[in-house]
């Protein structure tokens, strides 16, 4: 019995250390992946100092700049390529206006002491 018991936490022992050693055999390809990823990403950055160093060791960088400053050769025709402007809003439309109506004719009076008249009489 104690012979079948050291049998089973020796197999137990090894398993679980195997499981371990995978975990970890795991963790470094992921950490190997992600430096090999980093090292393509550092080469590539490398690769274009490297033509920024020869671009301006060989003068064409300074004609570069320049152009990215807005100026160009005596010769050349500058060409100004950009997006349409913004439409303006249009205004808006004027407030309603308000009429009344202020005639003063003789038939306009007579209506108007009429329904006063009038308005005075329902009032009592």
């Amino acid at each position: 019995m104690l012979l079948r018991a050291a049998v089973a936490a020796l197999a137990g022992w090894a398993v679980i250390a195997f499981a371990q050693e995978a975990w970890t055999a795991n963790r470094l390809a992921a950490g190997a992946a992600a430096l090999r990823d980093q090292n393509t990403q550092l080469q590539e950055q490398n690769d274009a100092y490297r033509r920024d160093i020869l671009a301006v060791q060989t003068g064409s960088a300074a004609e570069e700049v320049a152009r990215q400053n807005g100026y160009s050769r005596p010769d050349e025709h500058l060409y100004l390529v950009s997006a349409p402007p913004a439409p303006t809003p249009s205004a808006a439309p004027p407030p309603p206006a308000n009429v009344q109506d202020k005639s003063t004719s003789a038939l306009d009076t007579l209506r108007a002491w009429w329904s006063g008249l009038v308005s005075r009489g329902r009032r009592s």
